[in-house]
């Protein structure tokens, strides 16, 4: 069993920077391989079969409560204006932080939804 986590981020009222507050635990169990070559080969494409529901990132919102990848932050320097924060029709309560560079690179509004 591995536990793998992702910190949730918040704006700091005073200073209106993000700051860390929490790590989320996630749990697995499975196999992890440490040979790449094995794993890179049982990678097929897959299309998703539903539409997202995500709406702009307003600059200096309170994040609490959305997920915020580290990598977002250090590559592309989340949160930013553009940015999108998409959330599962499921559970509206799971939020997380999209770049606005990898949202425009893997979705578009549907004709006739502007």
């Amino acid at each position: 069993m591995t536990h793998l986590g992702t910190w949730t981020y918040k704006t700091d009222p005073r200073t209106g920077k993000l700051v860390r507050v929490s790590k989320t635990r996630v749990r697995y169990s499975g196999y992890i391989s440490s040979n790449k070559v094995d794993t890179m080969d049982n990678f097929k494409q897959y299309q998703r079969k539903s539409m997202g529901e995500m709406r702009p990132y307003i600059p200096g919102e309170d994040l609490t409560g959305i997920t915020v990848n580290p990598k977002e932050v250090q590559d592309y320097g989340c949160p930013k204006e553009g940015d999108m924060i998409a959330r599962d029709p499921k559970d509206r309560d799971n939020q997380w932080l999209m770049s606005k560079e990898f949202f425009e690179e893997n979705y578009f509004v549907p004709q006739g939804e502007d």
